[in-house]
């Protein structure tokens, strides 16, 4: 009849994928096929999103409360053994919300930044000129000895925050400036310009 026909049809393509499943154990590969397994969510009593998602419910310390008091074990595990308030605190300082806090990071970014430029001098010889470099609270002073001791070149301070030093190190000064000082410059807060003059 036409109502038996899709049980028959799914009975077959069931069938099969059994065969593949045996065929392939039978071929020496280990177990059958992977079967994903159902993952076991837990929900905010508070909130109803899972409780990893209570930073994002405006209702945060409602929802810590909650866990604590009613599975402290979990809380514990969550967010280590500490109070709602410490937890709630070490969450608002990891992410800070709304666009004041984006823009304080943007003007944090953009205060910090060195500069790197290479200018060419007659046919053969170049110039490097690093300047930012007391935008990272660095002296400028010693950074320059640093440098022309790192190089072995001569480097003199120009103007308020600039070291000039002889020969091209644009690149090789990225390196140095990221690995002496890795706890307060990357490579991100390095931009290279390279300008020949003809």
């Amino acid at each position: 009849s036409s109502t038996g026909s899709p049980s028959r049809s799914f009975s077959s393509f069931n069938n099969n994928n059994m065969s593949e499943k045996k065929i392939a154990v039978e071929e020496g590969e280990e177990g059958v096929a992977d079967i994903p397994q159902p993952v076991d969510v837990q929900y905010c009593e508070n909130c109803t999103l899972p409780l990893e998602y209570c930073d994002y419910s405006g209702q945060t310390d409602k929802c810590y409360a909650l866990l604590k008091e009613s599975n402290e074990e979990l809380f514990n595990e969550l967010h280590g053994n500490v109070s709602v308030g410490e937890a709630v605190a070490e969450k608002k300082q990891k992410k800070p919300r709304g666009k004041a806090g984006k823009a304080a990071k943007q003007k944090i970014n953009a205060d910090k930044h060195i500069t790197v430029k290479r200018t060419k001098r007659g046919k053969k010889k170049f110039a490097t000129s690093i300047s930012g470099i007391k935008s990272f609270d660095l002296d400028l002073k010693k950074t320059s000895k640093m440098i022309s001791s790192r190089f072995a070149a001569s480097s003199s301070i120009v103007g308020e925050d600039e070291v000039q030093v002889t020969g091209d190190i644009t690149h090789e000064i990225e390196d140095f400036l990221t690995s002496k000082f890795k706890d307060v410059i990357t490579y991100d807060d390095i931009t290279i310009i390279l300008k020949d003059k003809k």
